[in-house]
């Protein structure tokens, strides 16, 4: 049943991220096609601009010609150079509008670009979360598998120790029944006296063969756990993306708040409020630059 549930949550971790990095392509393409379009507009705005220029140029020739020809208004040259002069003035209205319309387009266009990249940064956020929760189930995972093997083997040493110390209690079985005979055989008045030796011994024999079996599983739950702490230590700075050691620093700590709050007595028989704040903690990889994040409650200082 373990082992279906895993396929299933992997299954799922797998789908999501295949959905994301498809989200992921759609904003990434999305932004590029309006970062295109908004490069091909300022392309357009920027001839319009130059053609603004040019028939400014003009428009400022044909009335300085004009301001010539002023003292002949009958004349031909007059005429026209008023008549070029009004048409220039009319296109360079015409195309003001034209600059002024494709301005609104560009700052719209220019919003459109800005959520678009908002969008992909977003996507990209997520993709990323969903790579870190799969990579911290697998590790979760594996952690999982490997307490149950130490757990194994433990429960295999202390049977295999149990075995152990009773063939040696058996073994030892026939000399304390030898032991009890010639005691039998001695004389009735020593008899009670060697009888209660020999009980008072078996005990004592009974009792430290429990307490050094007890002595025996304690030191060996001991050292496991020393070998677990020392493992998890080793994972907590190991980097989950390059896999290398002692590779992980804390580059930020931030405060988000009071997590919980207790109340504790005093010596004097008042009581305080004591806060606990939630840290969230940044670690970065000193090798490849993987930024991970977790958050712990510290009491206030």
């Amino acid at each position: 049943m373990k082992k279906y549930i895993f396929f299933i949550a992997l299954f799922i971790c797998a789908n999501m991220v295949t959905v994301k990095a498809s989200d992921v392509s759609n904003a990434e393409r999305e932004f590029n096609e309006a970062q295109k379009e908004l490069q091909q507009l300022s392309t357009k705005y920027k001839k319009a601009q130059q053609k603004q220029e040019q028939l400014q140029a003009d428009y400022n020739e044909a009335v300085s010609k004009v301001e010539e020809l002023k003292e002949k208004p009958k004349s031909l040259p007059y005429k026209n150079a008023l008549k070029k002069s009004e048409s220039l003035s009319a296109k360079i209205a015409q195309n003001a509008s034209e600059l002024e319309s494709l301005n609104l387009q560009k700052d719209s266009l220019l919003k459109v670009v800005e959520s678009k990249q908002s969008a992909l940064l977003a996507a990209q956020q997520a993709e990323n979360d969903a790579k870190q929760a799969k990579e911290d189930e697998r590790e979760a995972k594996r952690l999982e598998k490997e307490q149950a093997k130490i757990a194994k083997q433990l429960a295999k040493d202390s049977a295999k120790l149990a075995k152990q110390l009773e063939k040696e209690q058996k073994r030892r079985l026939p000399e304390q029944e030898y032991y009890a005979e010639q005691a039998s055989k001695s004389v009735s008045s020593e008899q009670g006296n060697t009888i209660c030796n020999d009980e008072t011994s078996s005990q004592n024999t009974s009792e430290g063969g429990d307490y050094t079996i007890l002595f025996l599983i304690i030191v060996i739950l001991a050292i496991l756990y020393i070998v677990y702490r020392i493992i998890k230590w080793v994972h907590w700075h190991k980097c989950p993306k390059c896999k290398k050691k002692w590779a992980l620093k804390v580059i930020d700590e931030e405060d988000c708040g009071v997590a919980k709050k207790e109340k504790v007595k005093k010596q004097d028989g008042t009581h305080e409020w004591v806060y606990y704040h939630k840290i969230k903690v940044t670690r970065e990889c000193k090798y490849c630059g993987h930024r991970v994040w977790h958050t712990e409650a510290r009491k206030e200082a």
